[in-house]
């Protein structure tokens, strides 16, 4: 978001976060009804699953979470202190891997105790927000809920995503956040192997990806799954481990 906007423009970027989100679950429920069977992702994750670590997610939907639980490897979401998903009989004693969204996700949301309100001033009772809103809320710092399937087409008070070409601004602000990436870099800090799935790398993305690639070190081969990839990315991780590109994953 630039930092000097008129009011009502900052009200628009503002609103965008909660189109998205609800927009993407919206997407993600239309998703579901098609059945994963035959896909080569889902062969490639359930071959590998006792080798994936950890998983870093920019997108709102939830593909990859879905991709895991079809391929029964347990999942935890980093930096909110959420329960393990997709755990059943048979996989209780596998190791979850950890998802982070640090840009947020559509299933992310205060927990329904979390009440907002306005006020004039300090001291006054105030009113609770509804809709339509008239003033608009970014920068929730507190507990983060995971929505179920059943709540994901619903409104929440806020909806703090990360908007496309922008840079992450909740890093400075947002515990949650933070704790996503300390969380996804312990978690991969011993990988040696990273696959990089169809992302362009925007300007705004670089500093942070670049940030996140600091704390694995230990990287000594990459695998570009994109048909046509930013070669700016390929060059930057060609900076860290040998580089493969492939425009299918059945290639890697």
């Amino acid at each position: 978001i630039p930092q000097e906007l008129p009011d009502e423009e900052l009200g628009a970027f503002l609103d965008l976060g909660h189109y998205l989100a609800v927009a993407y679950s919206w997407f993600q429920l239309d998703l579901d009804r098609f059945p994963m069977t035959g896909w080569s992702w889902l062969e490639w994750c359930t071959k590998h699953r006792g080798r994936i670590r950890a998983v870093l997610s920019w997108n709102y939907d939830l593909a990859v979470e879905r991709l895991l639980v079809r391929a029964q490897l347990p999942f935890t979401y980093a930096g909110i202190g959420s329960p393990v998903f997709g755990r059943k009989r048979g996989v209780g004693k596998r190791r979850p891997a950890v998802v982070a969204k640090p840009h947020g996700s559509c299933n992310f949301a205060p927990p329904p105790e979390v009440q907002f309100f306005s006020a004039e001033s300090d001291g006054d009772e105030g009113d609770p927000l509804t809709y339509p809103r008239m003033i608009h809320l970014s920068g929730y710092d507190g507990q983060i809920r995971v929505l179920p399937d059943r709540d994901l087409y619903s409104i929440r008070q806020v909806a703090d995503l990360v908007l496309p070409g922008e840079q992450n601004r909740f890093r400075k602000y947002l515990g949650w956040v933070r704790r996503s990436w300390r969380e996804f870099q312990t978690a991969a800090s011993q990988a040696t192997q990273l696959v990089v799935v169809g992302f362009s790398m925007a300007e705004a993305d670089r500093p942070e990806f670049t940030e996140m690639l600091a704390g694995i070190p230990q990287i000594a081969r990459t695998t570009v799954v994109d048909p046509t990839p930013n070669p700016r990315l390929v060059e930057l991780l060609e900076g860290m481990s040998d580089v493969t590109v492939v425009d299918d994953i059945k290639g890697a």
